[in-house]
């Protein structure tokens, strides 16, 4: 999860034993509570202690519950291993601190593709079954479809979160999920790997997550991984199906109605038969009409203890959504590109892609022709009645548009928007 910065930050403390510390402010430096405000939420700092009178050292993420006491909510690693050391007697030196390898900025070290949730391309009000929303996410339902939408600041340090709303009258189980590029997971197999994220749920619930293998032809997933909703056994062949599937591991976490809440990290060493990794977050019981799951900071990475969210550039984050999904939105009088006309009614283009796009020959669809228009030889503006696309490649797709009359076969033509409606949406999503 993402942890806030701040300057020079450092305070003591003699407190003994593995509880919470008190602390006591460093002249010149300033006070932990003064950097990152009090309040109950855990996990907002890194911190690292070392007693000056002992060989007794503690590094963890943390919290002031009040100015003066500090925290230790999730200890990393230590002189105890992964449990609060019970120190001894002397001054401790307690620093907001960030290892060298947690430093480095746009890594790549997330493995999953907007995990902040910042990219929504399509821009849907609800979704179903099996089905893409916000851009490299797909949805998973019992039924039938959910409302999306998102959220801001939920709290400091988790800016945006998808929003799942159970729009149905029927109880029903729903989640979320995310496929990987074989190209971008194949190194990781036989390494462990950590999935880590942020939840909240309108209602008290107990929220599952999985990280899932695909054995299967690379990159030919079956993406509803669901066998049987009701089935309490988090397997293959039970909740989940058995075809080319691993389960590698699944994680639960309860959530307390209307409490963002870190989720428990998961952490599995993935096969050496992985063509691709799955991960997956869903709801355990049925949940009534209304009730709203938020989902934020995802991300699953190597190695066995989860970092900092690893926030990339919007612009980033959106030419990593390009390679799977593009919607061009050509508004009202937006160009889309230059035609060759071969009829008196028809004429062929292309349109470059932002990117190289996923697979041999992305799809292409549109709003609806009419609401797209072309230069006539006489230069008046020329409603299309059917606009098709065909022969793809990842850099490039071909378009035929067709209108009732007013081309001249070996003239050129200029396609673009005719009202606020349209879009030309390209996919290659797994």
């Amino acid at each position: 999860m993402q942890l806030a910065p701040a300057n020079l930050v450092h305070e003591t403390s003699t407190s003994t034993g593995n509880g919470n510390l008190s602390t006591s402010a460093v002249n010149g430096k300033q006070r932990i509570s003064d950097a990152y405000g009090t309040g109950s939420t855990p996990n907002i700092f890194n911190y690292f202690i070392s007693n000056r009178a002992a060989a007794e050292w503690e590094r963890g993420t943390g919290h002031m519950s009040a100015v003066g006491t500090l925290v230790r909510d999730t200890v990393k690693e230590g002189t105890n291993g992964t449990s609060a050391v019970t120190f001894s007697a002397g001054t401790k030196d307690i620093t907001v601190d960030v290892p060298a390898a947690e430093q480095v900025v746009y890594t790549l070290r997330n493995r999953l593709t907007n995990g902040s949730f910042w990219v929504n391309q399509r821009q849907l009000s609800s979704v179903g079954d099996d089905a893409y929303c916000y851009d490299r996410w797909y949805a998973l339902t019992q039924t039938a479809s959910i409302g999306v939408t998102f959220q801001h600041t939920i709290q400091n340090g988790w800016a945006r979160a998808i929003r799942l709303t159970q729009s149905q009258a029927s109880a029903q189980r729903f989640g979320l999920a995310q496929i990987i590029e074989t190209r971008d997971c194949w190194d990781l197999r036989g390494s462990p790997v950590t999935l880590s994220g942020m939840a909240q749920c309108s209602a008290s619930t107990t929220l599952r997550y999985a990280i899932l293998e695909w054995t299967g032809t690379n990159d030919t997933v079956t993406s509803d991984v669901v066998n049987s909703w009701t089935n309490g056994t988090f397997t293959a062949g039970n909740f989940f199906n058995s075809t080319s599937l691993t389960v590698t591991a699944t994680g639960s976490i309860a959530l307390t109605a209307n409490t963002p809440t870190a989720i428990t990290e998961l952490t599995a060493t993935l096969g050496s038969s992985l063509g691709n990794v799955i991960v997956m977050f869903w709801t355990d019981s049925v949940q009534a009409q209304n009730v709203t799951l938020d989902l934020g900071m995802i991300q699953l990475e190597k190695g066995t203890v989860a970092t900092n969210f690893e926030f990339r550039p919007y612009a980033l984050e959106e030419r990593l959504c390009y390679r799977f999904f593009w919607r061009m939105v050509a508004g009202g009088n937006n160009y889309v590109g230059i035609a060759q006309c071969y009829s008196t009614t028809q004429a062929v283009g292309f349109i470059g892609l932002p990117v190289t796009m996923f697979g041999v020959n992305p799809t292409g669809s549109k709003s609806a022709a009419s609401d797209f228009i072309t230069f006539s030889a006489a230069g008046g503006d020329t409603t299309l009645t059917a606009l098709t696309f065909s022969a793809g490649s990842g850099n490039a797709m071909r378009y035929d548009l067709t209108v009732a009359s007013g081309l001249v076969a070996g003239n050129a033509t200029i396609l673009r928007g005719g009202n606020s409606n349209a879009t030309l949406d390209f996919s290659a999503d797994l």
